[in-house]
């Protein structure tokens, strides 16, 4: 008797089962933790989704917006849509991770967008954990918290090195100083650093 096909989402049930979270590789030294990167999220999934008939699909795509006052769809932005295939051409997807760069026009902060949205889209649709949770404590951190930063006057953050420059030359100063931890972080952590600079040199150029 020749074996049944599985249907696409009894291979689904049966993969998802079976993928398990990916090694955290790579540091992260802002915030002393660990995370996967996109290279063993794939590299976790990919052999799974193949023997149960399934492969992964990554588009970057753009949205529209109504504008009210023209009554008209304008472009407002890029997401980037993970699919999940199946063999018998049925498929399931997100609705997109937003690609969020301050400066579009830089290939690098582009690339390290996009990848940042490639890996929380992969790990999202397949149940992965990839880091240590940390993003969501860092953006919702109570004030005191950085009392206890100034509470060691001794160890001055990136952030308050940043604040105290007085000139651009100051700010290249201090990004050189740090440039191999900036490098060597995640994504979302180097747009947030991105985020501190381009702060600072907005006011030093204001008072200039």
């Amino acid at each position: 008797m020749a074996e049944k096909t599985r249907t696409f989402h009894e291979d689904l049930v049966l993969a998802l089962g079976e993928i398990q979270n990916p090694k955290k590789s790579a540091d992260n030294p802002y915030f002393k933790s660990k995370y996967a990167t996109l290279e063993e999220s794939l590299k976790n999934a990919k052999e799974i989704l193949k023997k149960n008939n399934l492969s992964v699909l990554q588009l970057n795509k753009s949205y529209m917006r109504v504008d009210k006052e023209q009554s008209d769809l304008m472009f407002a932005g890029h997401v980037l849509v993970t699919q999940i295939l199946h063999t018998s051409g049925e498929y399931i997807e997100d609705s997109g991770v937003p690609i969020v760069s301050k400066d579009k026009n830089d290939p690098q902060k582009m690339g390290s967008a996009i990848t940042y949205a490639r890996r929380y889209g992969l790990m999202s649709m397949l149940g992965m954990v990839g880091t240590d949770d940390d993003d969501g404590n860092y953006a919702s951190r109570p004030v005191q918290t950085k009392a206890k930063v100034k509470a060691n006057p001794s160890e001055e953050s990136l952030e308050q090195k940043v604040a105290k420059a007085l000139s651009i030359k100051d700010l290249n100063t201090i990004r050189e100083e740090y440039q191999t931890k900036i490098n060597s972080s995640s994504p979302a952590h180097q747009k947030m650093i991105e985020g501190i600079f381009d702060k600072r040199k907005e006011r030093l150029d204001a008072n200039n």
